[in-house]
């Protein structure tokens, strides 16, 4: 059962942080919808078009994380580029440390 209490609040945490980095960018969400919850957590930002990866159990999973994050980020940009006739935007990343 603690196992579950601990998931809900990393989950819970997550969303938090997604909607905290997401007003910083000026980004208005009213209502942030889970679309997965494995290794990382996927919020689409309701009623932006924006869906946001935050990494919860990934770094325990893919250490350092850092250099793990900034090839993603590569993979990213380059199917941006490829697909320049989408309107997305640059992929970008933000790392937060917190205590627990």
């Amino acid at each position: 059962m603690s196992e579950d209490c601990d998931r809900k609040a990393l989950t819970n945490r997550a969303v938090a942080a997604s909607i905290a980095v997401a007003s910083t960018h000026c980004i208005t969400v009213n209502e942030p919808k889970i679309l997965a919850d494995a290794y990382s957590v996927r919020v689409h930002l309701q009623p932006a078009p924006i869906v946001v990866r935050v990494s919860t159990l990934t770094p325990i999973l893919r250490y350092p994380i850092a250099s793990w994050l900034l090839r993603e980020l590569a993979v990213s940009e380059f199917w941006r580029q490829k697909r320049s006739r989408c309107s997305t935007k640059r992929p970008f990343a933000v790392w937060c440390t917190q205590s627990r």
